[in-house]
């Protein structure tokens, strides 16, 4: 059940020209990856034309972020770090300045204490600043200061950061789980609202959420393992190499999750939205309301299908009043509820009523988001 990819924003080249005609009028904001992702094209674009901006009238914080931010989506990591700097030096105190620097620092500089620092007074100076929040808790998971992580998160649910849908996206992906289960999570849509719900409301705390891309970096690793060393597997993390198998790299994350699933210490859940890719093309195939079933007995087929009618919060998924054309990372996100459902209806063991009542769940979804292939696929079965 992989994540579709939203699609390419050609127009987005349009709306740049255009604004780029009114001389002095600034360009487009630069979209986050996880609200929309452009073409390469169009970051290209937006980036010549920000520092054309910027030449014609001055640089700004404003306009330096918009820069950077291309920059960084171009590759062009030096470039986007120097970028970052000149905004904070023009704008110490500016919340999106402090945010792009400390995810440069962090992601790209590798200096994740001077990263926390930046962010850390991002916050004291700009507390409302969303992404600045996230990217701190980003940063603390990645330093392996996860208490640390625990006490923005609970800020980030206080603020009700994350829009409905994806609260409601995550609190499906926690409900349905067995006690003491661990969900494996891939992005930030999939894992960031699943740890503010269990932080800000105290939502199946038991459930271990594990970012299988941070499970790369060994300091993370540790400190899941700390925290619950009742799963810690049997691999030298501190020391892991990156190994050859059958001609392809077998990552840290990809054999703790194998050891995981092996040695059977927890039922085993993988987020729908996991890349196959991140695990060799051999993800497990079962399905269990939106999430994959690696390890443990699971559900029966029935109570399963039940999840999609009885206990999911699913009403927000087809929200008009949500603007969803400026979220489409959150819309493709959504499309796995299709995938869920249509999978759900063509298991054995659910009554006919219960399967009709899934599949009209399912078609009013695809309906809804314009999945045209799904509604002709789930018109045929029904």
């Amino acid at each position: 059940m992989r994540q579709v990819r939203p699609p390419l924003f050609a127009t987005v080249l349009l709306l740049i020209v255009a604004a780029s005609a009114h001389g002095s009028v600034p360009p487009p904001d630069v979209p986050a990856r996880s609200q929309r992702e452009l073409d390469h094209a169009s970051y290209v674009e937006l980036a010549r034309q920000w520092q054309a901006y910027i030449d014609e009238n001055g640089p700004s914080p404003r306009a330096l972020v918009n820069l950077g931010i291309a920059y960084d989506y171009t590759e062009q990591r030096e470039a986007a770090l120097k970028a970052a700097r000149r905004a904070v030096a023009l704008g110490p105190n500016d919340g999106p300045a402090l945010a792009l620097l400390g995810k440069m620092m962090m992601v790209w500089a590798d200096t994740p204490d001077s990263a926390i620092a930046v962010l850390e007074h991002g916050r004291a100076v700009a507390p409302d600043y969303e992404r600045g929040l996230t990217l701190l808790a980003a940063a603390y998971l990645r330093a392996g200061r996860l208490d640390e992580a625990d006490g923005v998160f609970r800020t980030i649910h206080e603020r009700r950061i994350f829009s409905r849908p994806l609260q409601d996206y995550a609190y499906n992906m926690l409900i349905g789980l067995p006690s003491n289960a661990v969900l494996v999570t891939n992005g930030d849509n999939d894992t960031f609202p699943p740890l503010a719900l269990q932080q800000g409301m105290g939502l199946r705390p038991d459930v271990v959420v594990l970012n299988l891309s941070l499970l790369n970096l060994p300091i993370y690793a540790e400190a899941a393992f700390r925290r619950h060393p009742e799963l810690r597997p049997a691999l030298d993390i501190a020391h892991h190499e990156v190994r050859m198998i059958d001609g392809k790299p077998t990552f840290l994350s990809q054999e703790i999750v194998a050891d995981l699933i092996v040695q059977k210490k927890a039922p085993v859940y993988i987020a729908a939205s996991v890349p196959e890719a991140q695990f060799g093309g051999s993800l497990p195939e079962v399905i269990e309301g939106i999430n994959r079933r690696a390890s443990g007995s699971g559900l029966a087929a029935d109570k399963a299908a039940r999840l999609f009618l009885d206990v999911y919060r699913l009403d927000s998924a087809t929200d008009w009043s949500v603007p969803w054309s400026l979220a489409p990372a959150e819309a493709s996100l959504i499309s796995n509820y299709v995938v869920a459902m249509v999978w759900a209806a063509q298991q054995k063991g659910s009554d006919k009523a219960t399967r009709t009542a899934i599949l009209d769940h399912a078609l009013a979804f695809a309906k809804f988001h314009e999945l045209t292939t799904w509604v002709a696929r789930i018109n045929k079965m029904r």
